[in-house]
């Protein structure tokens, strides 16, 4: 079942961060798909027992660990797949698509200044509602954004500003929520506010 994400200040950037990263690896799980489907059709082999797939993965990932361990290499192996004569097969295992993870995403009081290809980019990852909450005068949040940026440019804060996307759901949360330190204590009335969890007309 996919997962719903719900957090305020840091933890709502720790969830900001994964979406992320969930959307690099997109790209990734449709080429090992492509490749996948390349490997069953020149070997003449059909995919209705993964075993065979699963197996040739295994090997692959053994096979670059071995060579990293004779290197002496501590970096992360690239995530691109290897290129030869015989089939593509993707260093990794994916167990399903990214995309298929995450529902629901609902960032409160998030200290980051906004970055709209970002967002898209997480808004491909998130299934059901992607939810940003804000407090137009959330000084907590607009302190930790300035003191970053060493010159005279305050860029636009997702924590205090609408995300400019029809695809994201902005909720300003001035009258729930008097300072930044009470996103957390005030997390039941927000979700009742948002109408978090109710029928969604289609």
């Amino acid at each position: 079942r996919p997962v719903s994400l719900v957090g305020f200040s840091f933890g709502a950037s720790v969830i900001f961060a994964c979406l992320r990263e969930l959307a690099r690896h997109q790209p990734l799980w449709e080429e090992a798909q492509r490749q996948k489907s390349h490997f069953f059709e020149s070997t003449g082999k059909t995919p209705r027992s993964p075993s065979i797939w699963m197996t040739r993965l295994r090997e692959k990932t053994a096979r670059l660990r071995e060579r990293l361990q004779e290197q002496k290499m501590t970096s992360k192996p690239d995530l691109t797949p290897e290129t030869s004569s015989s089939p593509l097969v993707p260093t990794l295992d994916y167990q399903r698509e990214p995309t298929s993870i995450v529902e629901d995403v609902v960032l409160l009081g998030l200290p980051r200044s906004l970055d709209l290809r970002e967002w898209r980019e997480c808004r491909r990852i998130v299934s059901g509602r992607f939810i940003n909450g804000y407090k137009s005068n959330d000084w907590v949040v607009s302190y930790m954004i300035r003191v970053r940026c060493w010159n005279n440019f305050a860029p636009k804060l997702c924590g205090t500003h609408p995300i400019p996307l029809s695809e994201v759901e902005n909720y300003e949360l001035d009258h729930l929520v008097t300072t930044h330190g009470k996103y957390g204590s005030r997390i039941p009335q927000i979700l009742h506010h948002i109408g978090y969890g109710n029928p969604v007309e289609s």
